[in-house]
């Protein structure tokens, strides 16, 4: 009679072990996924930001009356000063 509720038990635990490994598994392959997705989003952020960068820049230099110069050559040429 203990031996047969060993079992039943051991059976149980390895049934409940199995499912607890399933639910394991999905968990990754979801995370793996959402990685992904978000690998995807920062990428194509990136690329969105090189198209409107320039447009930007050439907004900045008007506004500033500094048509020949970019807000990086401005912010180096006042680094020089500064040295």
């Amino acid at each position: 009679m203990a031996m047969s509720n060993m079992l039943k038990m051991i059976t149980e635990i390895d049934q409940t072990a199995g499912g607890i490994m399933e639910e394991i598994g999905k968990c990754k392959d979801t995370a793996f996924e959402r990685k992904k997705d978000l690998e995807e989003e920062k990428q194509r952020d990136f690329l969105d930001l090189f198209v409107d960068l320039p447009p930007l820049q050439d907004r900045i230099c008007e506004a500033l009356s500094f048509r020949d110069l970019h807000p990086w050559q401005l912010l180096s040429e006042q680094s020089e000063v500064l040295l």
